[in-house]
């Protein structure tokens, strides 16, 4: 009895499973916490470390972003060895305005050379979570804010924030002049006792 040929359903699953793209997994990782990976033109994305499913040999873009970060693109292969993305901080921005005008502007401890109204930009290190603004002026209490950087407000390029504060009087000494030492004023220069002299008027 001759032996039966393959049908047309079992050449079409045949065929099938030789034309099946061969997926390897491919590790993604990024050097700022909290980043998210996403293979672009597929669902596939996630917090970092990622490991997409991509098709062997097959390019593929890389989106990697996290807040108070430019987005990082890579070009990956699928099977690549895994591929950190390397995050570049956002500078921020701090709008600094003060009623009086003219207070001079400290970041983290270092002077500025400025004075309000200015908007001062700073890069932060990685793992920074606030800055410290101090504000002098004379005859003014100095102000010191820091200030959350999860507060700033994110835009394309950078990160912002706005202080406006009014500086208060600072309070008039009080000390008196003279000699103080012992709570009392010292008497002026010339000066003498009021009280008559008893011998005054025994005299010839």
């Amino acid at each position: 009895m001759p032996t039966p040929g393959p049908t047309w359903s079992t050449l079409g699953t045949v065929a099938h499973e030789r034309t099946s793209p061969e997926l390897l997994d491919t590790g993604i990782e990024a050097s700022a916490e909290g980043a998210i990976v996403k293979v672009v033109g597929t669902d596939q994305s996630g917090p970092a470390p990622f490991t997409a499913k991509l098709e062997k040999g097959k390019r593929y873009n890389v989106r990697v972003s996290a807040r108070g970060y430019a987005v990082s693109e890579l070009d990956v292969k699928g099977g690549d060895p895994k591929q950190t993305a390397m995050l570049m901080a956002k500078p921020c921005a701090i709008a600094i305005t003060t009623d009086p005008s003219g207070a001079t502007i400290s970041v983290d401890g270092d002077a500025t050379g400025h004075n309000t109204p200015f908007e001062v930009l700073i890069t932060t290190p990685a793992g920074k979570t606030s800055v410290r603004i101090v504000l002098r002026k004379p005859g003014f209490r100095p102000i010191t804010r820091t200030i959350d950087l999860a507060k700033f407000t994110e835009e394309d390029t950078r990160m912002a924030f706005k202080l406006d504060e009014k500086m208060s009087l600072s309070p008039a000494s009080t000390q008196p002049v003279g000699d103080t030492r012992m709570g009392k004023p010292a008497p002026s220069a010339g000066s003498g006792s009021a009280e008559p002299d008893p011998e005054f008027n025994k005299r010839p």
